[in-house]
């Protein structure tokens, strides 16, 4: 396959359209740790929302149970003091329907990869 401008074009638009129809949880944060990007999947299960506005990335915070978000942020800490390194996280979110759906993944800090700044 030749690389150049159009072969990343086509590339780019491939990795999104496979990340838009994912059924997995893709999600990038800034150093804030405010969501800059949810994945379909994740803004769905994190909100109960299919479409997508930058309001619903913040609703997607709020959904976070009480008692997980301490925990939730020490990890975020320490994905931030250990960059490249995969921390797990373990965590309640409440989906639109009052029901509490458990998250579990992980977290890996991207910040320093101008591709992902996150």
């Amino acid at each position: 396959m030749s690389s150049g401008p159009d072969a990343d074009a086509i590339a780019d638009r491939r990795l999104a359209a496979v990340v838009s129809r994912s059924r997995a949880l893709t999600g990038v944060l800034g150093a804030d740790g405010r969501p800059v990007y949810l994945s379909p999947a994740a803004l769905e299960l994190h909100t109960g929302l299919v479409d997508r506005d930058v309001e619903d990335l913040e609703f997607a915070i709020d959904r976070i149970h009480p008692d997980d978000y301490y925990a939730l942020a020490h990890s975020f800490g320490t994905a931030l003091e250990q960059p490249d390194q995969p921390v797990p996280v373990h965590y309640r979110v409440q989906y639109v329907d009052g029901t509490w759906r458990v998250i579990e993944g992980t977290l890996t800090n991207l910040l320093a990869d101008p591709d992902v700044a996150g």
